[in-house]
């Protein structure tokens, strides 16, 4: 059973906009690039629900301690302009280009080894000679 306290979470794209804004800034400012608080349970919830899958198929949960934190990135906001996008959107995004790729996988063939390595559909390798 997987443990899921709250996570915060920001969208990379959002940090790379952010960071390369603050360079245009005057002063000296430490911001924080937060974005919202999510369980995985609320994730997982999320996914089964956008791509039709059934709930259990993903994983199991149990929440422990859901205390959410708050951090304060209205400076962010303020100096830079930056406003964080949802998770659902990032996570929506995220599952629907895993999905696209996994079928594109499945339509070459390509299978993933244990050590990473992308092979053709039924291939073996010698372990005491590999490729």
């Amino acid at each position: 059973m997987l443990f899921t306290p709250a996570c915060g979470f920001v969208d990379v794209r959002d940090v790379a906009i952010g960071l390369v804004k603050s360079l245009n800034t005057t002063g000296r400012h430490r911001i924080i690039f937060g974005g919202e608080w999510f369980t995985l349970e609320e994730a997982l919830i999320f996914i089964a629900k956008s791509t039709k899958r059934n709930r259990n198929q993903l994983a199991f949960t149990r929440e422990i301690d859901p205390k959410r934190f708050h951090l304060d990135n209205s400076k962010a906001a303020h100096i830079l302009g930056l406003t964080p996008r949802p998770w659902r959107e990032t996570i929506q995004e995220t599952v629907a280009y895993l999905l696209k790729l996994e079928k594109s996988w499945i339509d070459q063939r390509i299978t993933i080894g244990a050590d990473g390595s992308i092979k053709p559909f039924g291939t073996i390798v010698d372990e005491g000679n590999p490729e």
